[in-house]
């Protein structure tokens, strides 16, 4: 995220931060903190900048974008490739109900 200029700091902590430290546990969420505001500055400063790019940058760009993406991410949807759901937990369907 860094690299991508996406944020300029942040700080992992849960389950996931707890495992530098301690013995790993299994978990299926990330517990992360960032500064918002420094985000959405470094966002605005960004689209300036790509306002001022020549179209073929910025179509360059998309395409690198394009297939960075297709390469992360299987071609097939996510309920064949056996990807874990989290599943709500019962008393939250019963809270739903009841409400």
């Amino acid at each position: 995220m860094q690299a991508d200029c996406i944020i300029e700091s942040y700080a992992i902590g849960g389950a996931v931060g707890a495992t530098f430290y301690l013995e790993p546990v299994a978990t299926l969420d990330v517990d992360m903190t960032f500064d918002l505001a420094k985000i959405l500055q470094s966002k605005r400063e960004f689209r300036q900048r790509l306002a001022g790019w020549p179209i073929a940058e910025k179509l360059a760009m998309l395409d690198a974008l394009r297939e960075r993406a297709l390469a992360i991410r299987p071609g097939r949807p996510a309920s064949e490739a056996g990807a874990l759901r989290e599943e709500p937990s019962p008393q939250r369907e019963q809270e739903e109900k009841t409400e």
